[in-house]
């Protein structure tokens, strides 16, 4: 990569947020030519989506010493539904050759000023120069988080006053910050490592707080506690972890009389490894149904673990769900809440001075042991009495309470 830049500000007139990003990159064999396929996905709601313009693309090539230039036609541009959030935008730069140089432009216009635009310092080839700029009004208060290990070479921010005029005749001022990194070296994946996001430089935004123009505040960003009250009232995860199970339907009688608290529960994690089978699915905040998975005996990991929490509950045994983000999904925010972040959901059981961690939906762990995917440095504890807490997670050992950031 030669250059790249990302542009982001408010528009004046419309307060959508634009974002102009710039790439130009030199393929200097066959197997750069995978970065002529670009792909650009856009954020969609049921009532509103991100939309993009302004598309400009071209190759030049240099054919007997003459500069020759190839435009990317408007007909060679794709568009197609990725999932029900994501619209994906695609092209191919065209005559592409060993040596060719590109270059791509385009602008992404975004309703949604909780998603504020990210930016990727770094990828998997080497940078020469890659630059953000980002204007946020006043009112708009923003974490800012900066991931990976590569040390920015710009850092520059200044105020610029009244930048923004509403329709009221009320203004904002601005924060300006321009970020840079020089001679930034391709990532490279090693073995057992976990998803490269947890790893490469980029800037992320997570919306706080918005003020609006008439005094009123709204918060996005919530604390730990305010985040347990609503998980423990929320219809997929709350009120199917509160619901009620009935051991006589479910179990045999030798597993209900078992006196042996260990032991019942190793039984009851064999009963759900029998006899419910996952269907592959890492949903945890949508689709969630113990009803269902008792009819049907197959669901998602929340159904399942959720499951084997209730029933080891009404056995007596001391549990808590955990929430997990796992090692392809990326580690999950510490300094804040972002519940976004996390995407699997396995059993805390505590016995006498032990703790197990549980997942029933790989009928081929032992008991205590938790599937590769979901170590992943961290998972979240949810206690909504005493309030939850982060726990190191290791396989095959006591997990390892979290002091800081709880």
């Amino acid at each position: 990569m030669i250059y790249e830049q990302g542009d982001s500000y408010v528009d004046k007139e419309e307060y959508d947020l634009h974002t102009k990003i710039k790439h130009k990159v030199k393929l200097l064999n066959t197997e750069g030519f995978e970065h002529a396929n670009v792909a650009i996905y856009l954020y969609k709601s049921k009532n509103s989506k991100e939309k993009i313009e302004n598309i400009k693309a071209i190759t030049y090539n240099n054919v007997g010493g003459n500069l020759i230039k190839s435009h990317l036609l408007e007909k060679d541009i794709y568009t197609e539904d990725y999932n029900e959030n994501t619209t994906l935008v695609k092209f191919t730069l065209p005559n592409i050759k060993e040596g060719s140089v590109i270059t791509y432009s385009y602008e992404v216009i975004s309703p949604f000023m909780f998603k504020y635009h990210g930016w990727d310092f770094q990828s998997d080839i080497p940078k020469l120069y890659s630059e953000y700029k980002a204007s946020i009004p006043a009112n708009w208060l923003y974490h800012t988080k900066l991931v990976g290990q590569e040390k920015l070479d710009v850092a520059e921010s200044e105020i610029k006053k009244e930048c923004l005029v509403m329709r009221n005749g009320a203004t904002a001022d601005c924060g300006n910050s321009t970020f840079a990194m020089k001679d930034i070296p391709a990532f490279i994946e090693e073995d057992y490592m976990t998803t490269k996001s947890n790893y490469l430089a980029r800037i992320e935004y997570e919306l706080e707080t918005f003020r609006g123009m008439d005094g009123s505040i709204k918060h996005y960003t919530k604390t730990w506690k305010s985040v347990d009250k609503e998980l423990k009232s929320e219809k997929e995860i709350g009120k199917q972890i509160r619901r009620s199970v009935d051991l006589e339907d479910l179990l045999t009688a030798d597993i209900i009389n078992e006196t042996d608290a260990l032991k019942k529960t190793k039984a009851i994690y064999q009963y759900m490894q029998e006899q419910y089978t996952w269907n592959g699915d890492y949903k945890i905040f949508k689709d969630v149904s113990i009803k269902d998975l008792i009819e049907t005996r197959s669901g998602n990991v929340s159904s399942i673990n959720i499951l084997l929490h209730n029933i080891l509950r009404e056995a007596d045994i001391d549990v808590k769900p955990v929430l997990l983000s796992t090692r392809n999904n990326g580690f999950p925010t510490v300094i804040y809440p972002v519940i976004s972040d996390f995407n699997y959901l396995i059993v805390q059981a505590t016995i006498g001075d032990n703790t197990y961690f549980l997942d029933a939906t790989d009928k081929f762990l032992t008991f205590g042991e938790i599937p590769f995917r979901c170590l992943n440095e961290r998972g979240r504890v949810i206690d909504f009495k005493a309030g939850s807490e982060w726990l190191i997670l290791l396989q095959n050992t006591q997990p390892q309470p979290c002091t800081s950031q709880s």
